[in-house]
């Protein structure tokens, strides 16, 4: 029988008088002790018991059955989807805090009604996520009015090329042009109080920077030395960015060298601790974002056991925003709509202001420079490196690097004093949650309630017919008795069309997919219909499909896809003594195959084994120095 998952993206706010579970029992917290510990008392013996936050579950509520937050994509149309984003912008700037003169005020301009905008604030405020604004019933009331594709083409052109522009032209005028140019095409023109509102949504910043007013921008957005705008607690401002690390490493069967890891971090811009990561040997990707993520919110005792680092790492919660450049990997749709299902704003450089990217370059750049001190090291320069060989001094495989790196975070760098906030991270971080007593702390952040929902959320995913061999993806086809009943399955209404289905996919192991059935909204693990073939990469399966066709063999004929696998891996197997380029291929399989999200650090149900791995190399027993100040 196939795994499932029911998707349960609510959150657990851990909070003294919060009924939670353990152990299928319930209890009152009394008081929270730690990051990691709360004092809970049992519901029915009434007596007080020390609780593991890892362990800590939402406790069963009639709320579930009628929350939206396990709604998936495929239920949501993209004009629903559209909806459920004007609504956000509409009650965005009173989330945190409002009045009734001030739903009053966005209900007047928008053109609802008061108790409508009330009741989606309320919506939002009980659920934290977009869903809860997506429309809960097909079709359009009398009421309302909806743009056709025409109009939603004009109004977003005339925004573009006439309104955000250096002339700065009224809003009545826009909305004059903007009914000109409809009744042009004989097509029914926005409503004014529409136009408006799109108008209202538009940032304050891109309204500023369109309009020339170069000055404000600087004045407003631009933020001081060592200083960020909004970041005044912790994880309310979350950077994310890449960095090749400057050491050469080794694979694992001979310890030969085979080139450089990238390195994604994440860094909490209040305190500075490092809120995640992830290492990899592929360039940075849409899955790097969200495997940092994961890592980020996520509580990390279970990873620091799988490392072997006698260390602690309290850093997890879901953050409120997170800032990234403008790269082709962040700029993800699927990235920023799972952060919305989250109340995770994603907010993006302005082009052209690297200030605000600074915090998190400039430890990317601490990192690399603690490795120069590591043998293998290629440094930052030719310069540098001088005479030095990487290659022949590389010690380091792949795991040790990641040892020594997380190692490195957890013991010197959170525990060091930071230039900028004149403290250590890791002390600034507690000061920010627990308070101090000059300023009251933030309290423990809400904790995901489900970490595999979080998981899957952050897959890439794809939208596919179910045929008679079951689900083909990039030539590989999927099986599970799951997809019987939707074999040929048309689209509702429309019989000439056939219906899409969803599925999610880990890069790391395209083995397997999950695929989300509608009818009982569930995702079903589906290994490979052909289940002898073993968990393997999109990147060393694009590679195995280059091979098929170079050799004029069938690339969908799933025997021939499972030969060449073996063919080409003993292929890898027999060379990796001469070329570096093969090595790194067997690294690289080695390490998909263990940091799969079916071998990751977070449990995927009751019965899935945690992975370990024993580390006996006494460098690890060493002290680790650290530097007085990091900037």
């Amino acid at each position: 029988m196939s795994e499932s998952l029911s998707l349960d993206r609510r959150l657990l706010d851990i909070k003294i008088g919060a009924v939670v579970m353990v152990n299928g029992k319930s209890y009152r917290v009394d008081n929270i002790i730690s990051f990691s510990e709360v004092l809970g008392v049992d519901m029915d013996t009434k007596r007080p018991k020390l609780l593991n936050i890892d362990e800590l579950e939402l406790a069963p509520t009639e709320y579930r059955g009628s929350t939206q937050l396990s709604l998936d994509d495929s239920e949501i149309s993209d004009e629903y989807w559209q909806i459920a984003l004007e609504r956000f912008a509409l009650i965005k700037p009173i989330i945190e805090s409002s009045t009734k003169a001030d739903v009053e005020a966005i209900a007047k301009a928008s053109g609802n009604h008061f108790t409508t905008v009330y009741n989606w604030l309320k919506l939002y405020r009980a659920q934290k996520s977009i869903l809860s604004l997506v429309p809960r019933k097909r079709g359009w009331r009398e009421s309302k009015t909806r743009l056709d594709l025409q109009s939603e083409t004009i109004l977003r052109k005339v925004i573009e090329d006439f309104y955000l522009t250096a002339q700065k032209p009224s809003i009545s005028k826009v909305i004059t042009l903007v009914v000109i140019q409809c009744t042009k095409l004989g097509i029914t023109p926005p409503h004014a109080n529409t136009i408006r509102n799109r108008i209202n949504s538009i940032s304050s910043y891109q309204r500023l920077k369109a309009h020339g007013e170069k000055d404000k921008v600087r004045d407003k957005y631009s933020p001081a030395s060592m200083s960020f705008p909004g970041a005044d607690a912790p994880l309310m401002y979350v950077q994310i960015d890449h960095t090749p690390l400057d050491i050469i490493i080794v694979d694992d069967e001979y310890r030969l060298p085979i080139g450089r890891a990238y390195l994604t971090l994440a860094i909490d811009v209040f305190s500075r601790v490092i809120v995640g990561y992830y290492l990899s040997l592929d360039a940075p990707s849409a899955i790097s974002v969200g495997m940092c993520l994961t890592c980020s919110i996520l509580p990390k005792n279970k990873l620091l056991l799988d490392l072997d680092i006698n260390a602690t790492w309290d850093v997890w919660g879901v953050m409120n925003t997170i800032h990234t450049d403008n790269g082709a990997d962040f700029r993800t749709d699927y990235l920023s709509r799972t952060c919305l299902k989250y109340n995770i704003n994603w907010e993006f450089r302005p082009i052209g202001g690297a200030n605000f990217g600074g915090h998190i370059e400039r430890l990317l750049g601490t990192i690399n420079r603690e490795l120069h001190t590591v043998p293998g090291a290629t440094f930052s320069n030719i310069q540098q490196r001088g005479s030095y060989d990487s290659e022949e001094q590389s010690v380091m495989t792949f795991r040790e690097l990641e040892r020594y790196v997380v190692t490195w975070i957890t013991k010197v760098y959170h525990h060091s004093k930071h230039s900028s906030i004149g403290m250590s991270p890791i002390k600034k971080w507690e000061e920010g949650i627990w308070g101090t007593s000059k300023s009251p702390g933030t309290g423990l952040r809400p904790k995901v309630a489900d970490s595999q929902t979080l998981l899957i959320d952050f897959l890439p995913e794809f939208s596919r017919t179910v045929q008679r061999y079951g689900i083909e993806i990039d030539k590989l086809f999927y099986y599970g008795d799951v997809l019987r009943r939707w074999i040929g399955a048309e689209e509702t209404g429309n019989s000439k069309r056939k219906k899409k289905f969803i599925c999610k996919r880990d890069p790391r192991d395209v083995s397997t997919i999950w695929f989300y059935d509608p009818e009982t909204k569930m995702y079903f693990r589906l290994p490979t219909a052909k289940q002898e073939i073993p968990a393997i990469s999109i990147w060393e399966y694009t590679q195995v499909q280059k091979y098929m066709a170079e050799s004029g063999k069938n690339c969908t004929d799933q025997n021939a896809i499972y030969d060449a696998i073996l063919e080409l891996r003993e292929q890898i197997k027999t060379s990796s003594k001469i070329t570096k380029k093969t090595r790194r291929a067997a690294q690289r399989q080695r390490l998909h195959q263990t940091t799969s999200i079916k071998n990751t650090n977070v449990v995927i149900n009751k019965n899935v084994a945690i992975h370990t791995e024993e580390h006996t190399e006494s460098f690890w027993n060493e002290p680790v120095s650290g530097y007085i100040d990091v900037r």
